[in-house]
């Protein structure tokens, strides 16, 4: 196969991840069930996979690396926060505001034993305002994206990478001092 642009790539599949994160996000948004999580959870760690994977078979006899692989997914999966950021903006301040607010009310509630109003009033109105400010949005969906990918990512590279063949000298045993990165 031919080797393609790693941006591109890493651009183009970020934004599948983003897709199916959004998805799956907004039917959650719909239907509250466990179900819904692992389903995204397998199928987010499974993309990584198929799509690590098809990278490193694109660089064949080549190999592709722990490392590589690593680097790979850490992009995507910061372009895919870029997309998740920008999707939550709209769904969190034009789309689905009235979710969110009530999200908001319900975690409000949860922690009113532990403050008094006045702290309580305070520590709302500042909550509210980074619950639905844009940089706030994309700056934790890159995080979270960023952290979910190289979580997964860890596991997902031991078993996507492609180990470099060691060139053999003739015989039955590879020979490491014949190595070279062509």
């Amino acid at each position: 196969m031919e080797k393609t642009n790693f941006w591109d790539d890493a651009a183009r599949w970020g934004a599948l991840l983003a897709l199916v994160q959004i998805v799956f996000s907004t039917i959650g948004i719909f239907w509250k069930s466990s179900i819904v999580s692992l389903l995204s959870l397998v199928t987010v760690v499974t993309l990584l996979y198929l799509l690590t994977k098809r990278r490193t078979l694109l660089y064949g006899a080549n190999g592709y690396s722990y490392g590589a692989c690593m680097k790979y997914i850490f992009w995507m999966s910061l372009f895919s926060g870029i997309l998740i950021g920008a999707w939550e903006i709209a769904a969190r301040n034009l789309l689905f505001t009235p979710y969110y607010e009530r999200a908001l009310e319900e975690s409000l509630k949860l922690v009113a034993p532990l403050y008094s109003t006045a702290q309580l009033d305070m520590a709302s109105a500042m909550i509210r305002e980074m619950f639905f400010s844009p940089i706030w949005i994309v700056v934790l969906s890159i995080l979270g994206a960023v952290i979910q990918g190289c979580f997964f990512g860890l596991f997902v590279s031991a078993f996507a990478k492609r180990e470099m063949p060691w060139p053999t000298d003739g015989g039955d045993t590879p020979n490491p001092n014949n190595a070279t990165n062509e």
